[in-house]
């Protein structure tokens, strides 16, 4: 239930179609690479090293070096003997000799699969240089988990520092492996660097404290103070922001980026500075503030509730309490969209306020299927926080470019899957797809990807998903207590994401997010791991993998490669020009039944009609403009529709339309009736209203005031103009 108070409000949301240059936009979550994984997606594999350094003899024990007990430099090398844990996934590592070089003298050796050849100092220029022949086993699958490691003695008393250890593969300048550029290549959307800049549990607050390109590494860093560790947050080092503007600049892609939640207003101009300088003027940034603020999973939901706490108690400066409603869950959410709302304030210091929604542009992203639609767009963690901006500070529109949610299709309940076999993964995926795009069956608005596209279009947002995919992650039995059934079940999954049948599945899916409104999805991820119980979110198994044997990928390609798709979700407004009962009770969040659905018309007669509407009430619906064969409204340019209402009242009915948060004239329905007669109806001109063909639109029925409570619907008329 909504804090504020409400008023009785009929929206059609009007999704028409939209152009696109490239066909079907599908996106990119991007992820770093550390010791442990199978990424390998740096050049210089010692980016990757566990961090902090370990000793010669434990290289893995991290304790040991840079916590304050060794002297480092400023840059995280030791500057006495060490040892650095460089990778224990062979699979990921590509065999051949790999330059080493380094800045003073020491006695080099390795472990396992690795041999230290040429080892030569140069007195004169005080660099050191050498090879790692690496040479792999036969058995490169992940289960073999071997040692690659970095044993560093005899350092000289200018240290052995800024080491780098480059991959065969690469080029002089690059960065990035030509194999995850490659896979990167297969999506044609901004790159999403959440997973990357470590966005969920970042403790950066100040820009001097931030990752540097000259870290030692850009892995794990244990030894950085977080401000949010009194919630239990594990502070990474997160890679720096250069990057992410890297990978843009080499793709030549837009880009998305994860705003740390305790980041200073200081910190966040730096950062725009840095972005406008060094990226591609041309390339679009989508600013997120953190990732999954809402989520309690995440020890940042707890912080982020406890600082709009505090805020209120300190006088409620940016009014989270604005509506008295005394619930901190609601305040927490309206300060996040607070929070991105300064993010991008100080964008616009930086890059002109033109450049808003345009150059920069914000995102705020929430939970699909919280509530938004089936509580009438109030009440859930995107309609409170978007709510509130309207209330407090204007349209949404005005300040935010997108609403994204994470419509993820998955096995649903665990508990009913003991017993997985492949078949079964493909058709609950199947089911569980089908029940949340526009389908044959449920083309109106009750699925929750097309409310949330209704809430997006009703604040004048785009809609946009931060994540999704097939979510088959966690272990549905306890390997423990039946070790070949929980193996079976990882077997069912790893065989249903690589099925001709999850090509189609992608596809299908891709195309439905599209036809509910969706501008683009940002996949989880272009990642590379094996398909075990838990890490289930990968395109391919291996860096080296055949991109054109994944089924993911296939059907990724297929999506893209579609022509612009018309909208589909919601009532289709050509085929469905006159509206009776069921349109007008087909809604989002107000349920109708019993007595109240009768409208009494005398002899015997009677209708199916919308009564007994209360103060308070709100009504959703979503429609689309029909933009399919035999077309009425042209995919450029505007339409105008007239839009009349159908209505019985023993008093007077006070309404008026709304267009995209835009009111129109209040017109005023008399009363109808006749003298010991039963209830008549009377068709009422409301407005004429322009429509952007090209956008998603949203109207508004709202009553204004009724000074009889015995009024009814019975229908409403659109006719195109």
């Amino acid at each position: 239930m909504a804090c504020a108070q409400a008023r009785i409000v009929v929206v059609l949301v009007v999704l028409a179609l939209t152009h696109c240059c490239e066909c079907l936009t599908v996106a990119a979550n991007i992820g770093g690479s550390t010791y442990w994984s199978q990424q390998g997606i740096y050049c210089d594999i010692v980016k990757q090293a566990e961090y902090p350094f370990g000793s010669p003899s434990a290289p893995y024990n991290h304790a040991r070096m840079c916590n304050g007990s060794t002297p480092c430099t400023g840059n995280g090398w030791p500057l006495t003997d060490y040892g650095i844990w460089l990778w224990e996934m062979q699979s990921s590592l590509d065999a051949g000799m790999y330059p080493i070089t380094a800045i003073g003298n020491a006695t080099v050796t390795t472990w396992q699969f690795g041999e230290i050849l040429n080892q030569h100092y140069d007195p004169a220029t005080n660099k050191w240089t050498g090879l790692i022949n690496v040479t792999l086993d036969a058995d490169t699958s992940p289960t073999n988990s071997k040692i690659l490691d970095l044993r560093v003695t005899n350092v000289s008393s200018t240290g052995f520092v800024n080491v780098s250890i480059r991959n065969p593969e690469c080029g002089a300048d690059d960065i990035f492996h030509p194999k995850y550029i490659q896979l990167l290549q297969k999506f044609n959307g901004p790159l999403r660097a959440m997973s990357m800049l470590g966005a969920t549990d970042s403790g950066q607050t100040d820009w001097s404290t931030r990752a540097s390109i000259d870290s030692a590494t850009w892995g794990v860093d244990a030894s950085i103070p977080c401000s949010l560790t009194k919630y239990g947050v594990s502070c990474d080092r997160e890679v720096p922001w250069e990057l992410v503007i890297n990978l843009a600049n080499v793709l030549q892609r837009d880009v998305w980026i994860n705003i740390p939640p305790n980041a200073t207003d200081a910190y966040i101009h730096s950062l725009a500075m840095l972005l406008k300088s060094e990226i591609t003027p041309t390339s679009i940034i989508y600013i997120e503030y953190a990732n999954e603020v809402w989520n309690w999973m995440f020890p940042v939901a707890d912080w982020n509730i406890n600082e709009a706490k505090i805020a209120v108690k300190n006088g409620d400066p940016a009014h989270f309490n604005y509506d008295n409603c005394s619930n901190p869950g609601y305040w927490a959410w309206r300060r996040v969209a607070w929070k991105l709302k300064g993010v991008l304030d100080v964008f616009a210091d930086v890059y002109g306020e033109d450049a808003r929604n345009k150059q920069f542009r914000g995102v705020y992203a929430s939970q699909i299927g919280a509530g938004e639609g089936s509580t009438g767009f109030s009440g859930g963690p995107a309609s409170t926080a978007l709510n509130y901006i309207n209330d407090v500070y204007g349209n949404p529109g005005n300040y935010f470019y997108a609403l994204a949610g994470a419509p993820y299709y998955g096995l649903g309940d665990p508990t009913h899957w003991a017993n997985l076999t492949e078949a079964m993964v493909l058709n609950i995926s199947s089911s569980v797809i089908n029940s949340m795009i526009p389908t044959a069956t449920n083309n109106y608005t009750q699925t929750p990807v097309v409310a949330f596209s209704a809430l997006a279009s009703w604040f004048s947002l785009k809609f946009v998903g931060y994540e999704g995919g097939p979510d088959y992650s966690g272990n549905l039995v306890d390997p423990g207590a039946n070790r070949s059934i929980a193996q079976g079940n990882i077997n069912a999954k790893m065989f249903a994401r690589e099925s001709p049948q999850q090509t189609v599945l992608v596809k299908t899916y891709l195309e439905g997010l599209a036809q509910a409104g969706m501008e683009f999805l940002e996949w989880f991820g272009a990642f590379i791991g094996s398909y075990n119980s838990t890490i289930t979110y990968s395109c391919i198994q291996e860096l080296h993998d055949d991109l054109t044997k994944s089924a993911i990928l296939a059907g990724i390609s297929q999506a893209i490669e579609t022509p612009t798709l018309p909208i589909t979700g919601g009532i289709n407004l050509q085929q469905n020009a006159i509206w009776g009962y069921d349109e007008l009770s087909n809604t989002l969040g107000y349920q109708i039944s019993g007595p109240c659905t009768i409208c009494d018309l005398g002899t015997n007669l009677s209708i199916n009609c919308l009564r007994c509407l209360k103060p308070g009430t709100k009504l959703y619906y979503a429609v689309n403009s029909g933009s399919n064969g035999d077309n009425i409204l042209s995919l450029e340019g505007s339409s105008q529709v007239s839009v009349s209402l159908n209505a019985s009242t023993d008093g007077t009915l006070s309404v008026r339309l709304w267009l995209n948060n835009e009111p129109s004239s209040t017109v005023n329905v008399a009363n109808t009736t006749i003298p010991n007669t039963h209830m008549v109806f009377k068709t009422v001109p409301l407005t004429t209203i322009t429509l952007d063909n090209s956008a998603l639109s949203t109207m508004a029925l709202e009553i204004v005031n009724a000074t009889s409570a015995n009024f009814a619907l019975a229908g409403i008329s659109f006719a195109m103009q």
